[in-house]
């Protein structure tokens, strides 16, 4: 396309080269005072040119934009137009850093051009508006916050001029581009904005809109939602329900199908959905026609129509290749068409059993493009969409008491639906949806259940893409050493050309590991839901996970193995107990490793083991013992990298204690609960702190010989711990309660000088914790406590 050359010399060649040829004659250029044509050339060079040459072009910065600000005034509108142009798109090329050591210079200089008495070109004073958007997308909202006064005086001037539809639509885009990126910031102009934008859908909704206004009224639709994000739920819940009346009472007719003004109303909509929650529902009669027609959209280009079409109106489409044919295929509509389902997976997802009118519907629509050969981001939408179905028929069912058997028939025809679906899929990032939602099925709509046969299918579709998965991760490998020995021989390719080599590989390796994320998810879902009747399929995929955790493969794969081995350990309930033996020797030969991710997934792993183990676990139990401890008791357990693993290492051995303790002596068992005790609390992993901390509440409340010890000797640690863990988020609401219960059971059995003396010891920031937990009254749903064994 023309005009493209410098930036496609740019990337080719690198800023080093280009750099230096560009600017022989840019500066020359830019000062040509007899003929604007030079100054516009240069500006465009500077433009085209500094994606390819960032890394030359950031070390110039300041000189490249003496150059160009100063055009923002010249006496041509060209020129100032393609000035503003070059700013805008430095912004995008080098931001965040032009911005943080620019924005003094930028700002004002754009703002100018915006005001009607500083520019008297409304194409510039639009291009302008445009431009704020490339910056604000890259800066940081203190940056902005000074300029918020002047720049939306500024644009809020030209959303109100008349005669210029194009500089009001720029004009509302940016508005809501600032929003968006300022957040709660903007609240202080919310009233300077939204009475207008809502006048606009007032005015339209008294009278059919003019043609050459329905993409103003859209913008102004879409720039109320974002302000309504921005300022959030309590400030825009009335104006948003006052923005759907108007435009249910807008709609005298459905939309036409190619009306610019649905891509809009679709987004918008959904935004005020997460807004209003089930307040929206009565809208959705409104709403989900022109939404549903659009996610069944015709996105391709009717042969017997085609050779009607001129030149103009092919731009719209593009060729893809389907099978052995190539189709011509409306780009507009493939948008509109993805656009429609994310929506619908919005409403499914914050409406939940609300939705369950439009269920079937919806479904109906929804499931064909499962298989959706056009757009794989469409596949992958549709994919996300399914177990929000089952979600919405589950929480029906739920919510109203409805028949169960309904939750029963949405997985009977949604699951096979993915599973089908996931068999043909050549995309790899789609297939880590689909497998993803398979789980997610299962999971949202328990207690129903997959037949046998499904199970065995899903089984085996799940083997076939980790095999597939398998082959390409070597490939990959291979690809990698063959690179390496070639940069030892000192062949290859250059050096841009070998950088973006490994940069696809990586991306390539990136998107494999995800998929088989996801994979895993779902099959420790399966056994989640299933039981004992999935184990044994489980089985038969298991083996390709143990074979990742040898140390030649990559060290994600190697994590993601061992969290798929703690989750069949974990979810198989009883019957993990089965595993012990061939699992957890793997787990305690990666207690220790350096990959402290890896280290991590298999300390937490010996403790599902020891919880679900049973008799299994015994004969592992002293180098068990070992194992956490050593981790434990590494002079760095607690630094910053390793604390998150030494967490589960010390919950672990907890729940070794706690369940095997007839397997050690009595002084191994004071020694471990010692050591447990001296480690709390957990500060890390604030998942394993919840759980850990209301464990040592229980045993506390359940008056545990060893934790309390002799003569409730530890208690005073005990409240130490625990006063260190409330108001955090060490501790959830049912723990909190809990604590209270120990601190007002010990206050009473003590007395209160008894209790002083307990808690002598806490700094005084943690006894005035515990004040503020006594002054707070106890939930009315709260149990009556154990007493605490007298303190002697």
């Amino acid at each position: 396309p023309p005009g493209e050359g410098p930036d496609r010399l740019a990337m080719s060649l690198g800023g080093a080269a280009m750099v230096p040829a560009t600017f022989k004659f840019v500066p020359e250029f830019v000062g040509r005072r007899d003929d604007w044509r030079y100054r516009l050339v240069g500006l465009m060079a500077v433009s085209q040119t500094g994606e390819g040459s960032y890394k030359e072009m950031r070390k110039h910065l300041s000189n490249v934009l003496g150059l160009v600000l100063p055009l923002l005034a010249d006496d041509h509108p060209r020129v100032r137009w393609a000035a503003v142009n070059c700013v805008g798109q430095m912004c995008s090329d080098f931001g965040p850093g032009l911005q943080t050591a620019h924005h003094a210079a930028i700002v004002p200089a754009l703002a100018a051009r915006i005001d009607p008495e500083v520019e008297s070109c409304a194409r510039v004073r639009a291009h302008a508006a445009a431009a704020v958007i490339n910056f604000c997308e890259h800066a940081e909202v203190k940056l902005l916050e000074p300029y918020l006064q002047i720049l939306l005086a500024r644009l809020a001037g030209l959303m109100q001029e008349t005669g210029c539809t194009r500089a009001r639509e720029q004009a509302v885009t940016t508005v809501a581009s600032i929003a968006l990126s300022v957040g709660s910031s903007f609240a202080p102009f919310y009233a300077a904005f939204v009475p207008f934008l809502k006048g606009l859908l007032s005015q339209e909704a008294m009278s059919p809109v003019p043609a050459g206004e329905k993409r103003l009224r859209g913008k102004a639709l879409e720039c109320i939602s974002l302000i309504g994000v921005a300022v959030g739920r309590e400030r825009f819940r009335a104006d948003a329900v006052e923005t759907m009346e108007l435009l249910v009472r807008s709609q005298h007719e459905p939309l036409e199908p190619d009306d610019p003004q649905i891509p809009f109303v679709h987004l918008a909509c959904g935004r005020i959905c997460r807004t209003l929650g089930p307040e929206f529902v009565p809208y959705l009669p409104a709403v989900l026609p022109s939404l549903l027609r659009s996610a069944a959209i015709q996105t391709e280009l009717d042969p017997n129509t085609a050779e009607g079409l001129d030149e103009k109106e092919w731009d719209d489409y593009e060729t893809r290749e389907v099978g052995d044919h190539t189709v011509g295929v409306k780009t507009s509509a493939l948008e509109e068409k993805r656009a429609a389902c994310d929506m619908l997976v919005t409403y499914l997802n914050e409406l939940q059993g609300a939705y369950f009118p439009y269920l079937e519907t919806t479904a109906k629509t929804l499931v064909p493009l499962l298989q959706f050969s056009l757009h794989e981001d469409i596949r992958a939408a549709a994919s996300e969409a399914m177990p929000a179905l089952c979600r919405c028929a589950a929480a029906h069912v739920r919510e109203t008491g409805g028949d169960p058997a309904i939750v029963q028939q949405a997985l009977d025809y949604l699951y096979p639906a993915v599973k089908t679906a996931l068999v043909g899929e050549q995309d790899q990032v789609v297939q880590g949806h689909m497998a993803r939602a398979l789980g997610q099925m299962v999971e949202a709509c328990r207690p129903a259940l997959l037949s046998p046969a499904l199970l065995e299918e899903t089984a085996a579709a799940l083997k076939q893409l980790l095999e597939e998965a398998g082959e390409r991760v070597e490939n990959l490998l291979e690809s990698e050493e063959d690179d390496e020995a070639d940069d030892g021989e000192g062949g290859g390719g250059g050096v841009e050309e070998d950088d973006e080599k490994i940069q696809e590989d990586e991306e390539a390796m990136e998107v494999e590991e995800e998929t088989i994320e996801q994979i895993a998810y779902s099959i420790g879902k399966l056994i989640l839901t299933h039981g004992d009747a999935f184990l044994a399929h489980a089985d038969t995929l298991l083996p390709w996970f143990l074979d990742r955790l040898s140390p030649s493969s990559p060290p994600e794969l190697q994590r993601l193995s061992m969290a798929m081995i703690d989750d069949v350990v974990e979810y198989a309930g009883a019957a993990g107990s089965r595993y012990v033996a061939s699992l957890l020797p793997l787990m305690m030969t990666h207690s220790l490793s350096r990959d402290l991710e890896l280290r991590q997934a298999a300390l937490y792993g010996i403790g599902l083991c020891a919880e679900h183990g049973g008799a299994s676990f015994r004969p592992y139990v002293s180098e068990a013992v070992i194992r956490l401890e050593t981790a434990m008791q590494e002079p760095d357990a607690r630094g910053e990298d390793k604390e998150s693993a030494t967490d589960n290492a010390a919950a672990s051995l907890g729940k070794l204690a706690l369940h095997h303790s007839e397997a050690l002596s009595e002084s191994d068992r004071q020694r471990v609960w010692g050591a447990w005790l001296d480690y709390l609390p957990l500060k890390a992993d604030v998942g394993e702190a919840i759980l850990v901390h209301k464990t040592l509440c229980r045993l506390v409340e359940a008056n545990h010989a060893e934790v309390l010890g002799a003569s409730n000797g530890n208690l005073p640690r005990i409240l130490n711990i625990l006063a260190q863990a409330i108001e955090t988020d060490l501790i959830d609401e049912e723990g909190t309660q809990q604590v209270r219960r120990i601190v007002e059971q010990a206050r009473t059995g003590l007395g209160d000088a008894g209790f002083d003396a307990l808690v002598v010891g806490l700094p005084p920031d943690l006894l005035e914790r515990l004040r503020r937990l006594l002054a707070t009254p106890a939930t009315a749903a709260e149990a009556a406590p154990q007493q605490l064994r007298a303190a002697a």
